[in-house]
């Protein structure tokens, strides 16, 4: 889903003006949750949703996309926590993150088809992006108690349910974008049924079997494993590569089957409500971590 900004570039500075106050005042308190250091946050009126720059350490946050899904000001906050969750994530263990881009254009790598490569890509970039999401709402919560209370818990759970993910239908989309769908949402929306394709739901409710604990469903297991603060990510990246890739792996063989493979959409999601870190941007910081691991006899 695409957003047509519906003001005049004119009004441009009434945009920035009006979020600014805003984001002044959550600026202290993504220093506490991040602990990332020095960052700057810009309201970016030509952004369609909200990023992080590593280049330049902004945050840049996107009045089209508060205008367009009308979020309030607490659910402008889950996005913004959002995406320093994933800077966290980041410097768990950078090289952890980074295998989220190089696992997905391997794979695709062994494709001669540029179609079915692009498609590739894009579905296994979706398959790391979806757990990492799940995992990085866990830290959020952790870190802010409201959202463990009854009125916090509903901002997640409205963002996810009314403006992310506002339809219950998806048993029309391909098998492996089904299952992605399926877990995100009933992670952060439990109460709501929604409905998927039989092949996809029997595949969710198999039992698992992790170092000998037993979880009646994927999703059980997603809920207890993934959306775990006290997991880094490299344990995430673990869980995901040894038990759910596999699962997933049988799901896109199906979907390039019987030819749905080309139909994965753009975006996890009605709308994409935040961009994370590119490959690029990622490279950058493992390196500048490891310089400055390294001792001054080393430098």
């Amino acid at each position: 889903m695409s957003i047509e900004f519906k003001t005049n570039p004119e009004d441009e500075p009434k945009f920035r003006e009006r979020y600014k106050e805003y984001y002044d005042y959550l600026r202290p308190l993504g220093d506490v949750f991040a602990s990332y250091g020095a960052y700057h946050i810009k309201v970016e009126p030509k952004a369609g949703t909200f990023y992080f720059d590593h280049r330049n350490r902004t945050i840049y946050i996107s009045p089209r996309l508060i205008e367009e899904l009308q979020l309030e000001r607490e659910e402008q906050k889950f996005i913004f926590l959002h995406e320093l969750g994933h800077l966290i994530q980041l410097f768990q263990d950078p090289d952890a993150y980074l295998r989220s881009f190089s696992i997905p254009r391997e794979i695709s790598e062994r494709e001669s088809d540029p179609y079915l490569k692009e498609a590739l890509q894009k579905a296994y970039r979706h398959f790391f992006n979806v757990f990492f999401d799940i995992h990085d709402n866990s830290i959020i919560i952790q870190r802010m108690p409201i959202y463990q209370e009854e009125r916090g818990r509903e901002i997640s759970k409205t963002l996810y349910q009314q403006k992310a993910f506002p339809k219950l239908d998806y048993s029309d989309l391909p098998y492996s974008t089904q299952f992605l769908y399926y877990l995100l949402r009933r992670i952060m929306v439990p109460d709501e049924e929604i409905v998927i394709s039989q092949e996809v739901r029997e595949v969710i409710q198999e039992r698992i079997s992790f170092f000998g604990t037993e979880y009646e469903s994927i999703e059980d297991f997603v809920r207890e494993e993934i959306f775990n603060p006290h997991k880094t990510i490299d344990d995430v990246m673990f869980i995901l590569k040894e038990f759910l890739l596999p699962i997933y792996e049988e799901l896109i063989k199906k979907d390039i089957e019987e030819g749905r493979i080309q139909n994965i959409p753009d975006f996890i999601g009605e709308i994409n409500i935040d961009e994370g870190l590119d490959e690029d941007a990622i490279k950058r910081i493992t390196e500048s971590i490891k310089e400055g691991q390294k001792s001054a006899e080393d430098r």
